[in-house]
């Protein structure tokens, strides 16, 4: 069905032409596409050239006005795949000024429209909608901006760990001192009972919720307080719970893989697996937990994407990724009929589970999915956020860009054409594990499972920019001043506008070496003598060597390569550095200035609205700022703390509590004197 415009002067062309969607047939890349729309585009370029550019506008808002498959695509001379319709936004964008004020004076009215009743309804989808309708209309960059910040905010902090959404700047705010001792250790109850870890080749995946740290054990989600350590709540949901009678209890056999958390605002989204009739077969569901509590807020089967995708079976093999109201993972659709396997991403709304849509994505066909069907299982891989968009290694050879509120696939570029072994590297493919997407200064930077290269795309999808080998270096950490870092048995810096190595630094020979992090200016990688730290700047070792205390408290040596993950994965968490195998943590604190001060002068009411709304901050140098500024207050912001407790926001409660205690403890002190 088309949706007609009163000036939309290309839909009657439209309406000669028959819709026919078919399969690329000679193209090693396996997309939908549709001649009748390839054919619109060629007679929108003859119009321009003979001077038309009233029919050439409505021809391109035509295709805007339609509604079309969120899979359609079209194959562009430099061999990149880009949506019909942001195929058309692209030509309108590009269009001379002169133009673009016709534009105006054909669509300007049903454009305004259009965005003052989204704004009445207060709907910020909608106001999206109407953007992606009307992109070169007065008001709608400024309308899409407000709209994104509303239904897709950033993510809750900017030190969180894992492989959520990790920011342009890597993690960590500061570098962590030679001194940093260890804070405190968390084992599994099965590593503590005197069992093996038992997901081999899986490691827990620490990630940052507030004062909480979210570990994923397979068959539970436990939290721990980032301060002390301790056990806060697990949750082990149970068939009431999840609101699916089909499904046993999550008791019983480990689930075969572990996934990453995803946490924002007041809840956290997991992915959990387990085995129904005997070992033979398992059930995804994902679900949405209270960060209060850790009870279960919904929970869907993965047979609801399905269902909604008109597919026999899906399996989920991302962590879920939660933005806003939003929650997205990547999903291995097997069509009802004969066909191969299709990967796509689905989106479902925080608020009940709901599946919003689900997205086929392009995929070349040399490339053999696995996981359902009877065949091998595919490796996870893990989504990237940028800009309203959700990008996906689809581990099928193929990397792509889906607009993160109408689901429409934008551009897809295919890697699949590459060696799969560099000249000269060995063929480490089983150790590349899973890597975030990095979006920083313009580029899009992944290191996906099915290759071994390191891969730069600008952010529009065009021409690869650069690749490199990461055969010794597989783990990819983050981005800052210029230079994207990676770690293994190697350390390396390359250069982010041109992919040369810039420094590296020999870490470990032999097996595969862990995961190492960014901390501040520092790259932190795990050895037997403890943390090796080198300059981000110029791969030198730091003053001071490996940091770390010995073996007999707790070092990175009793480890002892456990399940073939080395010593132990790092990441970064405020003031912590956490170094995970696949049974038990280790939390070893920043040695920085902590006791409480005096205030030298007066307090204002605005000063501790500000400095209690920082303890909220994405950033932790400001989290940690604010801190030390409300400590020294002493008694003065007392009130504003207590009520601050209360907060929403677990962040500025927990800092909020810790800060009163400080202050009565001192207060304590002063009495004694």
């Amino acid at each position: 069905m088309l949706r007609r415009s009163p000036r939309s002067l290309g839909l009657p062309l439209l309406a000669l032409l028959t819709w026919s969607t078919a399969v690329a047939a000679q193209d090693a890349v396996d997309y939908r596409q549709d001649r009748a729309t390839n054919f619109l585009f060629v007679e929108a370029q003859k119009l321009r050239e003979r001077g038309d550019w009233k029919g050439a506008l409505g021809i391109y808002q035509g295709l805007l006005d339609r509604e079309s498959p969120p899979d359609l695509m079209l194959r562009m001379a430099t061999g990149q795949l880009v949506g019909v319709r942001e195929k058309a936004r692209r030509e309108l964008a590009g269009l001379p000024a002169e133009f673009k004020s016709l534009y105006e004076e054909l669509y300007g009215a049903d454009a305004a429209r259009a965005l003052a009743k989204a704004r009445e309804a207060k709907d910020a989808g909608a106001v999206l909608e109407a953007v992606r309708r009307y992109p070169i209309a007065p008001g709608a960059a400024e309308a899409e901006a407000q709209a994104l910040a509303a239904l897709l905010p950033p993510p809750d902090r900017e030190d969180a760990p894992g492989f959520g959404v990790p920011p342009a700047a890597g993690v960590g705010a500061e570098p962590f001192r030679a001194s940093a001792g260890l804070a405190w250790t968390y084992v599994s109850p099965d590593a503590a009972a005197g069992g093996e870890n038992p997901l081999p080749g899986s490691a827990i995946v620490p990630v940052a919720a507030g004062p909480l740290l979210l570990l994923h054990l397979g068959a539970e989600l436990v939290a721990v307080h980032r301060a002390s350590g301790e056990t806060q709540w697990s949750a082990r949901p149970t068939r009431a719970a999840i609101g699916d009678p089909g499904a046993k209890d999550f008791g019983g056999p480990v689930p075969p893989f572990r996934v990453p958390a995803c946490a924002h605002g007041s809840a956290a989204a997991v992915l959990d697996v387990h085995p129904i009739d005997g070992d033979a077969r398992t059930v995804q569901h994902l679900l949405l937990v209270s960060l209060r509590d850790g009870l279960t807020r919904w929970g869907t089967r993965v047979s609801v994407v399905a269902q909604r995708a008109q597919a026999a079976e899906a399996m989920i093999y991302s962590p879920p990724l939660l933005a806003g109201t939003r929650l997205y993972v990547a999903v291995l659709l097997r069509p009802s009929g004969a066909g191969a396997h299709v990967p796509g991403l689905a989106c479902l709304e925080t608020a009940k589970g709901r599946v919003l849509w689900v997205t086929p994505l392009p995929y070349r066909r040399s490339a053999e999915a696995t996981g359902l069907g009877g065949s091998p299982l595919i490796q996870s891989t893990a989504l990237g956020r940028g800009a309203g968009r959700i990008y996906v290694p689809t581990n099928r050879r193929t990397l792509a860009a889906v607009d993160a509120v109408t689901g429409e696939a934008l551009w897809c570029q295919d890697y699949g054409a590459l060696p799969t072994v560099p000249p000269g590297s060995p063929a480490v493919t089983d150790v590349l594990g899973t890597n975030p997407v990095l979006v920083a200064d313009g580029a899009v930077v992944t290191a996906p499972c099915d290759s071994p290269y390191v891969l730069a795309y600008p952010e529009d999808g065009g021409k690869l920019r650069w690749k490199a080998g990461r055969a010794f270096s597989p783990h990819l950490l983050g981005s800052r001043d210029g230079l994207v870092f990676l770690a293994g048995n190697l350390a390396q810096a390359l250069d982010l506008g041109t992919g040369l190595i810039r420094w590296q630094h020999r870490v470990f020979a032999g097996e595969p070496g862990p995961r190492g992090c960014l901390a501040g200016s520092e790259v932190l990688a795990c050895r037997l003598d403890g943390f090796l730290r080198l300059s981000a700047a110029t791969g030198e070792p730091s003053s001071g060597g490996a940091a770390g205390a010995g073996a007999e408290t707790g070092t990175p040596k009793a480890f002892a390569w456990r399940g073939g993950l080395g010593f132990g994965n790092l990441y970064v968490s405020g003031e912590l550095l956490l170094v995970a195998s696949g049974d038990r943590v280790l939390a070893f604190r920043n040695a920085t200035a902590t006791g409480p001060r005096k205030s030298g002068g007066e307090t204002t009411g605005g000063d501790l609205g500000e400095c209690v709304a920082k303890l909220g901050s994405r950033r932790w140098s400001e989290r940690q700022a604010a801190t030390e500024r409300l400590t020294g207050m002493g008694s003065a912001a007392v009130a504003a703390l207590e009520a601050a407790r209360a907060d929403e926001d677990p962040e500025i409660a927990w800092r909020a509590a810790r800060i009163l205690e400080r202050i009565h403890a001192s207060e304590l002190l002063e009495g004694e004197k």
